[in-house]
């Protein structure tokens, strides 16, 4: 997200690890369907998640994190 080498997790895989290919893609869906889930106006939120500026905000508005952190 903050970074510019994408190799580790989109247009496939970079070898070094045991991930699955494109990983990204997968990740970022669930990031934006937890945020689609969270908003009541889903006509404003597919808006939102097309124009998204600001990536922390987003994840953190989503909610996806929530689970993972104590």
């Amino acid at each position: 997200m903050s970074g510019f080498d994408f190799m580790d997790w989109l247009y496939g895989l970079s070898g070094k690890d045991g991930r699955p290919n494109d990983l990204g893609y997968w990740m970022g869906y669930e990031i934006a369907k937890a945020y689609f889930n969270k908003k009541k106006d889903k006509k404003r939120a597919v808006e939102s998640i097309i124009k998204i500026e600001d990536y922390p905000a987003f994840l953190e508005e989503s909610g996806y994190l929530q689970s993972y952190l104590p």
